[in-house]
């Protein structure tokens, strides 16, 4: 037995027993949450498929150590799919100064190599003649060894230029993004996502529809690094990796934390944070991708809203019975996107919001 479950229950694919592996593969995966973001649900299926199979073919029997067989396969899953997701980044610049290995091609491998080919040649058409020819010969399968012998130079000094004929693409590639990002985005705030077309996104940018699909697979990417960027900011620091996070730990004052808060609050909602969840949160309706984007701001709030209370409230003494995610419910009450919005509409100023949140976070948090 393990927590009631027989394995003959697992393998016949009783609900009741079930339900239980379901809730030690989900624990198992939820330190991945973050790092697989839109992927995460995706890990947890295939860590169920896979041990589902695993006891279907009798190849686990230890029944007492059923659980921590759930999590050895849950972790190895997410493990795996981290590294999946680090290798697709690196695409398609890095295949250009590869030769595609012959593969089978069903109807979904021909498409993404269809992307990825639009992807190469956009990104080869923004760098300068050598690089483009040299990235072009290393593709065509010609070896880092034959053509240094032919221009009089190493392979390891070929290999460094070619490096960093990529890392120029890779950087011309970001400044290309990001007005394709800033029109869609006003764009999606002022018609919604639903209703905003790649085209009228590729006009305002002032690219080709293509050159938009070549850069973003679809609309629901465009939201992913729209979000990205406000959420993280200019210099792509987690909120949690901030300098507010650090000076709110260095501050010794219970009121000062509290002061802290409640400006970088109103600071983050000024960046169109509010508008942000809006937008994703409709967006959710019609996408199922940008679902999980919703479930991602959903955790990553969670998360940062239970450290800000409880760096607040650290060392004080709470009523009995009171945690930290009772305060944080409180909080939730009065700091959120709509509250924000009707204030500010009803011609409030950053600072103000920022003062009477102040207040409101004194009473709810500090004894």
């Amino acid at each position: 037995m393990n927590n009631g479950v027989e394995l003959a229950d697992l393998r016949r694919g009783k609900s009741r027993a079930w339900r239980v592996v379901h809730e030690h593969v989900r624990r198992a995966a939820a330190s991945f949450r973050l790092d697989l973001a839109e992927e995460w649900e995706d890990a947890v299926q295939e860590a169920e498929i896979r041990l589902l199979r695993a006891l279907r073919e009798k190849r686990f029997s230890d029944e007492p150590h059923l659980q921590a067989y759930a999590w050895r396969i849950t972790r190895n899953v997410c493990v795996d799919q981290l590294r999946r997701r680090r290798v697709r980044s690196t695409q398609p610049l890095e295949a250009i100064a590869e030769p595609p290995a012959p593969r089978r091609t069903s109807p979904l491998t021909a498409a993404e190599r269809a992307e990825q080919r639009a992807q190469i040649s956009l990104l080869l058409s923004l760098l300068p003649e050598p690089c483009r020819e040299l990235l072009l010969l290393l593709r065509r399968g010609r070896s880092y060894s034959e053509l240094a012998w032919q221009m009089g130079t190493s392979p390891g000094a070929l290999r460094v230029r070619a490096h960093r004929c990529r890392q120029r693409a890779r950087a011309r590639l970001a400044r290309m993004r990001t007005p394709i990002a800033g029109a869609a985005w006003r764009l999606f705030r002022e018609r919604g996502f639903v209703e905003t077309p790649l085209s009228a996104i590729a006009e305002i940018a002032g690219r080709t529809v293509a050159e938009v699909e070549a850069i973003y697979r679809s609309k629901a990417d465009l939201l992913w690094d729209i979000a990205s960027r406000l959420v993280t900011g200019a210099g792509g620091v987690s909120v949690q990796e901030s300098d507010f996070v650090r000076a709110l730990r260095a501050a010794a004052d219970p009121a000062r934390r509290v002061r802290l808060a409640a400006r970088w609050s109103a600071g983050y909602r000024a960046r169109g944070l509010s508008d942000l969840e809006a937008v994703v949160y409709r967006a959710g309706r019609a996408s199922t991708r940008c679902r999980r984007l919703v479930r991602q701001m959903l955790a990553m709030r969670q998360a940062m809203g239970r450290q800000v209370v409880g760096l607040i409230t650290e060392g004080l003494r709470q009523r009995e019975g009171i945690t930290t995610d009772n305060l944080l419910k409180g909080v939730w009450t009065i700091e959120n996107g709509m509250t924000y919005r009707r204030m500010v509409g009803a011609g409030l100023s950053r600072d103000e919001y920022g003062d009477w949140l102040e207040t409101e976070l004194s009473q709810r948090l500090l004894p």
